[in-house]
């Protein structure tokens, strides 16, 4: 038993060698998250969980853009249970 309680313990040494450059990335992948985009995004969230949805010929523009127009004939459908989230860049 003695022997096993030591091959826990074993690695030990090893990862205290690692912190450092381990928090050093880990603060550096903090970093990358906690940016904000250069432009604004649109998010939909569409959760269905008790009927089916369906969408035809979906257009959709925005104004300001000079009415350009971004999505242009999408249709798809969503069966019961299933949630879509589609994200984009405002007015490309």
């Amino acid at each position: 038993m003695a022997l096993t309680s030591f091959e826990a313990i074993t690695p030990l040494p090893l990862a205290a060698q690692y912190l450092g450059s381990n928090l050093a990335a880990a603060s550096r992948l903090f970093q990358i998250v906690d940016v904000k985009p250069p432009c604004a995004t649109w998010i939909i969230l569409l959760p269905c969980k008790e009927y089916a949805l369906e969408f035809k010929n979906l257009r959709f523009g925005y104004p300001s853009a000079g009415q350009v127009i971004t999505l242009d004939g999408l249709s798809f459908s969503l069966p019961p249970g299933v949630s879509w989230l589609s994200s984009a860049e405002r007015g490309r």
